[in-house]
């Protein structure tokens, strides 16, 4: 019996006597983070991002919201050794190729558990590791973005965190979003799924944005391939970065990307920008499935301005 409740007591001694670590400290790095439904063009805007000198965007980091929400529950009995140890497992094991690169995250942890108890924060833990990622494949920024889209389910959680935090949500014709879907081994062939999918995400963007306009900006993917210098222009002013046609135009710094995440489809988004790929899955996709996702999609795609479909 004893030996149960020993470490519950032991928790409940070390919240009672250890101040607590801070989530934030009023950090200011200014993070920004690609959201949206999927197969919606956000490896498109990580590539242009990328281009500039002064950001760097990691593979997707699906352990984000854990961490955080992890932090939230149990962070209150744990000392930051154990909050250190977490949080780096969690970018080993939760993210797209992170430190397959990395033979040893050994001087990571040792760095971090030397910080004093005024430099400790979940923030600057995190802030850490996206700047340790990096400089170990060689990147120059100093500042950091994320392209994880279904984090778009998460954006509250991770405002409690990071509360400078800006969200870029990419918005695309939901019936080309769920014919992607379809086609990648993810679905293979289900349209159902995907169709809830791509519903939820901007279901849930926009409620985000009824309660916190300023942090998101919403960006239509038709509007990015065709006129993709407006819209760049208008992300950039919304995250506060230097814009320039370089962001549009630079392909050197593929191996960069490649070297971070060695994904084949990476190669597609660094071709030229085009919009020969809007309205494809409505050309494409065969009427029985059409038929099967328009209860999910036509009165969410009426609401978002694309046209329903029809029998």
């Amino acid at each position: 019996m004893w030996s149960e409740l020993r470490p519950r007591v032991r928790g409940i001694y070390y919240a009672l006597t250890q101040k607590r670590i801070a989530i934030h400290r009023q950090e200011q790095h200014q993070p920004f983070f690609i959201v949206g439904s999927g197969r919606c063009g956000t490896t498109l805007l990580r590539r242009i991002l990328q281009a500039s000198p002064d950001v760097h965007i990691p593979p997707e980091n699906w352990g984000l919201a854990y961490v955080i929400r992890s932090f939230r529950q149990y962070g209150w009995y744990l000392d930051w050794e154990q909050i250190v140890e977490i949080v780096v497992a969690a970018h080993q094991h939760r993210t797209h190729e992170w430190f397959k690169h990395i033979d040893d995250p050994s001087p990571l942890l040792q760095e971090t558990l030397e910080w004093s108890e005024s430099e400790r924060s979940l923030y600057r833990l995190i802030d850490h590791i996206y700047r340790y990622h990096g400089e170990s494949v060689g990147a120059e920024f100093n500042r950091w973005g994320d392209k994880t889209p279904i984090n778009v389910n998460r954006m509250r959680g991770i405002l409690r965190c990071f509360p400078d935090a800006k969200f870029i949500n990419l918005v695309r014709d939901g019936v080309d979003v769920v014919h992607s879907w379809s086609r990648h081994e993810k679905y293979e062939g289900d349209v159902l799924q995907p169709a809830r999918r791509w519903k939820n995400a901007v279901t849930v963007a926009r409620k985000f944005a009824e309660q916190y306009p300023d942090k998101i900006l919403n960006v239509r993917y038709e509007h990015l391939v065709r006129e993709p210098e407006e819209a760049v222009l208008e992300i950039c002013q919304f995250i506060d970065l230097a814009y320039s046609e370089r962001l549009l135009s630079r392909t050197d710094h593929y191996q960069e990307i490649e070297k971070a995440q060695s994904v084949v489809y990476f190669e597609n988004a660094f071709r030229t920008i085009t919009d020969e790929n809007i309205g494809k899955g409505r050309r494409q996709m065969g009427k029985s499935k059409k038929k099967d996702i328009m209860p999910i999609l036509n009165d969410t795609l009426s609401r978002h301005g694309y046209e329903r479909l029809i029998n």
